[in-house]
């Protein structure tokens, strides 16, 4: 993929949600494109600000692998954003967060419920 900025990025996201069929390896090209900007902790600070809450099921699983991968885990509020995620509407977007908190590495008694 091209080296593409946030918003080019996120617009892609939005496209990809409204397309049918949607290939679960557009969402991880897409995921991986979040990662590959420069400063890593703005960029996941807009993820969640921005796309965690999005009605697309498909961007919220974007903007949740993204966060994964991005190695950036000291964000302040992605925490508390990834255990909200547990109980998004899509259970999809609960899985990519489950799996978000594990690489983590945290725990709490709401998370385990």
């Amino acid at each position: 993929m091209d080296t593409l900025n946030f918003d080019q990025l996120k617009n892609k996201c939005i496209e990809l949600s409204e397309s049918f069929p949607i290939m679960p390896i557009d969402e991880i090209r897409l995921a991986g494109a979040f990662t590959e900007l420069a400063e890593q902790e703005r960029v996941v600070k807009r993820l969640i600000a921005e796309l965690f809450d999005h009605p697309g099921l498909h961007v919220r699983r974007i903007a949740v692998n993204a966060c994964r991968r991005s190695g950036a885990f000291g964000v302040p509020g992605l925490q508390a954003a990834l255990t909200r995620k547990l109980e998004d509407s899509a259970a999809w977007v609960g899985y990519n967060a489950a799996w978000a908190i594990h690489s983590v590495g945290v725990d709490s008694p709401r998370i385990r419920r």
